[in-house]
């Protein structure tokens, strides 16, 4: 048997886990500055890598 502090204790646990997940979820659907910042970085960056050149086969005589 559980006592009453015990109880108590777990639904606390229980209500933090589901704030937390809930915060998760708030910021899954809605990328904050820093992701968007870092996002757009990431396209600038490949953008400016050159582009690897396609090698046609040396034709053979």
């Amino acid at each position: 048997m559980i006592s009453e502090n015990e109880e108590i204790a777990r639904l606390r646990i229980e209500e933090r886990i589901q704030q937390a997940e809930a915060r998760a979820a708030l910021h899954e659907s809605s990328p904050g500055p820093r992701h968007q910042a870092a996002s757009l970085l990431r396209r600038w960056a490949d953008r400016l890598e050159p582009q690897p050149r396609v090698r046609r086969p040396a034709l053979s005589r």
